[in-house]
């Protein structure tokens, strides 16, 4: 059984920012650092009273 080779049906989309944009967007990604362990954890415990402070508010309503 013969097979023909997959081809997209859409039209290959091209980069439509402008050299400098995509320049000053790469600078601004590369200064940005994974967080901690210890970041993760403060942020995943402010999450958490966050919603448990939100639950209290709606049990109380």
């Amino acid at each position: 059984m013969a097979r023909t080779a997959y081809r997209h049906s859409d039209p290959v989309v091209e980069n439509k920012r402008s050299p400098q944009r995509n320049r000053r967007r790469c600078e601004q990604l590369r200064r940005i650092h994974p967080m901690t362990r210890e970041q993760q954890l403060a942020l995943i415990e402010e999450a958490r009273a966050a919603r448990r402070a939100a639950q209290q508010v709606a049990e109380v309503a």
